[in-house]
């Protein structure tokens, strides 16, 4: 029996991929709408996250993120609204300016 490239390339993936238990976290954390942004954010920190979804009768309603809390801060201080980078921005942005430098080899730097 001939199998065609596409139907190959499925039945390797199947056998030899990872499913999403093997990468998801395990121990989630969760807020309720009515979560002070002081909570969330002392809640990210001590846990070491960057998300953390918004609960509601056992149904997740949204997802507050890092981007989310930096934005609402700019409003609330009434600074000038920018474009709030997400991590791999913010980290080719870094990468870029060292890279840059004469000072510093870029095959040494590793930021998370």
């Amino acid at each position: 029996l001939w199998l065609g490239a596409d139907t190959l390339a499925h039945h390797y993936a199947r056998e030899h991929g990872r499913k999403v238990e093997d990468a998801m976290s395990r121990d989630v954390v969760s807020v309720g709408p009515d979560t002070s942004l002081g909570e969330i954010v002392d809640t990210m920190e001590t846990k070491g996250i960057k998300r953390v979804p918004v609960v509601r009768d056992e149904q997740v309603i949204g997802m507050v993120s890092r981007a989310n809390l930096l934005s609402t801060l700019a409003r609330l201080t009434g600074e000038p609204s920018q474009p709030v980078l997400n991590d791999l921005a913010i980290r080719k942005n870094i990468v870029d300016e060292i890279a840059r430098q004469p000072w510093a080899p870029s095959a040494a730097v590793d930021i998370r």
